[in-house]
């Protein structure tokens, strides 16, 4: 089989299995493929690797002792001892595995077969007829590198759009699919969601795009506009006044990449605002928001403004504020030359790609 269609069956494979676009662990199971034939010293891995491949190629058959479940053990055996000591990372163990022992199934068609179960002299090749068994060079070879190659782009975009929960996503157009898609990848980047629904205050039809803040339940979403942060939304399946927009479809995608922390913060009869200006000064690009309650000495001086069509992120309570996601801006402007005790905490998503 051709050097070329061993790095493409590899490549998809180690794509395929992992969920991964990745472009070093895509390359480095597609060389792995290429190992298997060390034992033929006119390969590209013999001729790298050629002291090795002298010494197979005298002992051994050609697909026999590197293109069988032995030498993927002692791949194994190499590579995760490797990972376990820190030298490489367990990700690139599973992408040289995977790799290699692809590298030789794929041979299991050509007209010789492999000795897939040595020391047993015994081959195995697919399919049964010689007559149909892969020619090295063959047009079938062409054929199915081509068909490979296609696969692998398909495969390759859609792991590099969220992997296969993000495409189902986008065909049932459920919230399962986008909390699949929170739960894989909602720390490391931001999570941006069509919706096709309604407005519960006018019943007004919208369709959309919004970024994910958090889940609140199973099917319940708190967004923002991709234009601005500050406007928030619930969104939810069902119906109820409780959410400003009742979705009918709803898809996810992955965005930018993003670092979420949720930072602590507590008062003890102390001015509010200082501490989260610091917080304002060492985040200056992050979107903030706080969730918590505050006891103020003067609630009289703070009066709420709030959009019926928009989720209410902070409720005056007798002398206490109580904050639901509350962008950290609008926070800081309600306690400013407050003074007062509670417990917050804030959630801090900076844009780091």
């Amino acid at each position: 089989m051709m050097t070329l269609t061993h790095l493409a069956i590899s490549g998809l494979m180690t794509g395929l299995v992992l969920g991964t676009a990745d472009p070093m662990l895509i390359s480095s199971g597609a060389i792995a493929g290429l190992l298997p034939d060390v034992d033929l010293s006119k390969s590209p891995a013999g001729r790298v690797l050629f002291p090795i491949s002298r010494l197979l190629e005298k002992r051994f058959p050609h697909r026999s002792c590197t293109h069988s479940i032995l030498a993927s053990v002692a791949i194994a055996s190499l590579v995760y001892g490797l990972a376990y000591s820190s030298v490489i990372s367990w990700r690139l163990a599973h992408a040289i595995e995977i790799g290699y022992t692809f590298g030789y199934l794929v041979d299991a068609i050509t007209k010789s077969g492999i000795q897939l179960f040595f020391p047993a002299n015994l081959r195995c090749v697919v399919p049964g007829n010689r007559n149909l068994r892969l020619s090295t060079g063959s047009n079938w070879e062409y054929a199915i590198l081509v068909l490979v190659v296609a696969v692998f782009l398909l495969v390759m975009n859609i792991n590099t759009n969220g992997g296969m929960s993000a495409s189902l996503n986008e065909i049932l157009a459920t919230p399962r699919g986008v909390q699949e898609l929170l739960n894989q990848k909602g720390n490391t980047h931001q999570i941006v969601v069509r919706i096709d629904g309604v407005r519960t205050f006018d019943r007004a039809r919208i369709k959309d795009d919004y970024v994910v803040i958090e889940q609140r339940d199973a099917s319940t979403f708190l967004v923002h506009p991709l234009s601005t942060a500050d406007e928030l939304y619930q969104v939810s399946n069902r119906p109820d006044l409780e959410h400003q927009i009742v979705s009918e479809r709803i898809t996810g995608k992955v965005g930018r990449k993003v670092v979420t922390t949720i930072e602590s913060m507590a008062w003890a009869d102390e001015e509010v605002t200082p501490k989260l200006d610091k917080l304002l000064d060492r985040y200056p690009s992050a979107v903030m928001y706080l969730t918590g309650s505050i006891e103020v000495d003067d609630p009289d001086e703070i009066t709420i403004r709030t959009d019926p069509q928009q989720l209410t992120t902070v409720a005056k309570q007798g002398r206490k504020l109580a904050f639901n996601s509350c962008p950290l801006t609008n926070a800081i402007g309600l306690l400013r030359d407050q003074w007062g005790s509670g417990q917050v905490r804030v959630r801090v998503i900076v844009n780091s790609g």
